[in-house]
């Protein structure tokens, strides 16, 4: 598991793993406040690839629904510190079925 013990670790290590996951982004735009969809534009491709590097860097599984409460990087420094090193069963099928609103 990572060695970040504090939120502020956990946000600049989050930080890098962002920027090394885009590959294009200015570190002087991210703060804690910082929405990387809205604020940033990125698509949901590279959202998916920073949320899988994120839960192999800090060892952990939640669910897609768990992902969903997360917005801003403060919200991923807190959601991780909750979160490292716990590994949940998932339901793919259910959560796109829920998030594309094929099935009610």
């Amino acid at each position: 598991m990572a060695g970040e013990r504090t939120k502020d670790e956990i946000f600049e290590k989050s930080i890098d793993i962002f920027i090394d996951a885009t590959g294009f982004i200015d570190r002087k735009k991210i703060h804690l406040s910082t929405n990387p969809a809205i604020d940033l534009k990125i698509h949901t491709d590279d959202l998916t690839l920073l949320i899988l590097q994120i839960e192999k860097y800090f060892d952990m599984k939640p669910t897609p629904e768990e992902w969903l409460k997360v917005g801003t990087f403060e919200q991923l420094a807190e959601f991780v510190e909750l979160n490292r090193g716990i590994k949940k069963p998932r339901k793919p099928i259910a959560f796109w079925r829920r998030l594309f609103g094929l099935y009610s």
